[in-house]
């Protein structure tokens, strides 16, 4: 086996314990999860306003 054979080996087992995240901002926060416990991403939906909530509430939604 020739140097470049060695070095490719040695790239994929590299690759292969790389790990994915999904990463989000959250008030100028980034956070990530390990994206294989990442069930659905859901997208903005509407909001149903709550009564005597605070300001920081928008509402509830449907998941």
């Amino acid at each position: 086996m020739d140097t470049t054979q060695t070095l490719d080996v040695d790239a994929t087992s590299v690759a292969s314990d790389a790990k994915q995240y999904l990463t989000f901002l959250l008030d100028e926060a980034e956070y990530g999860v390990d994206i294989l416990r990442v069930q659905e991403i859901k997208g903005w939906d509407t909001v149903t306003p709550l009564p005597n909530a605070p300001e920081y509430v928008r509402g509830v939604m449907n998941l």
